[in-house]
């Protein structure tokens, strides 16, 4: 269980790598596909949004680009 676990999020980071490097917002949009639920766990796996904000997790950023702010955009793994 922890190794799939590991796996999908190593993934997750790839593609927001990805996504940061491209500064394509459509991969970032892909990457939330995964979160549509409004609650998120507490493990702390940051990342730096387009905003200057560090979101604890992809599933933080990604519920607040669903609710206030659209274009907002990963611009690395890890804090700002």
């Amino acid at each position: 269980m922890f190794v799939r676990l590991f796996l999908v999020l190593l993934s997750v980071a790839a593609l927001t790598r990805a996504a940061a490097v491209r500064g394509d917002s459509q991969s970032t949009e892909s990457v939330c596909d995964g979160y549509s639920s409004p609650v998120c766990t507490r493990e702390y796996v940051p990342v730096c949004g387009s905003d200057g904000v560090t979101y604890g997790n992809i599933c933080t950023f990604c519920a607040e680009k669903r609710q206030n702010q659209p274009d907002i955009y990963i611009v690395k793994p890890g804090e700002c």
